[in-house]
């Protein structure tokens, strides 16, 4: 992606601010789970589960009609902390194994191999009618 910063246009700050939460984004462990979104600096490399979903930026000043030698803008201390945030975010996702709110939704699945799975075993499960209340023993 490329965006335009400064003077008629937001500021590189403002561009950026949103990587500082660490979003919550579909792309962790092959592409099947749910995991923050974590600001890198360039040529970074998934470390843990396939994971997390990584972001990295460059940015280029245009002078003359030229572009100048890139900066990595997450290559700075403030982006450290984030960093450390969105490692224990990726950690507790992981922790809630490969079901609820750490997989993404079956139509999202990259691998479809899980729901193939999951759908013979519903064929072996029937939802039984609700039991009636117990009532309570006469003192």
């Amino acid at each position: 992606m490329l965006v335009r910063v400064q003077k008629n246009f937001p500021a590189t700050g403002e561009i950026l601010a949103p990587y500082a939460i660490a979003h919550h984004v579909g792309g962790f462990m092959r592409g099947s789970h749910i995991g923050p979104l974590m600001p890198v600096k360039r040529a970074t490399c998934c470390s843990y589960f396939d994971g997390p979903p990584i972001g990295s930026t460059l940015g280029f000043c245009v002078k003359d009609g030229k572009l100048a030698d890139p900066v990595d803008l997450f290559d700075h201390p403030f982006w450290d902390e984030v960093r450390s945030r969105a490692a224990i975010k990726a950690i507790d996702m992981r922790r809630q194994g490969f079901s609820g709110p750490a997989m993404l939704s079956y139509s999202e699945l990259e691998y479809g191999g899980i729901v193939k799975i999951l759908e013979r075993l519903d064929k072996r499960f029937k939802v039984r009618p609700a039991a009636k209340p117990v009532e309570p023993v006469p003192a």
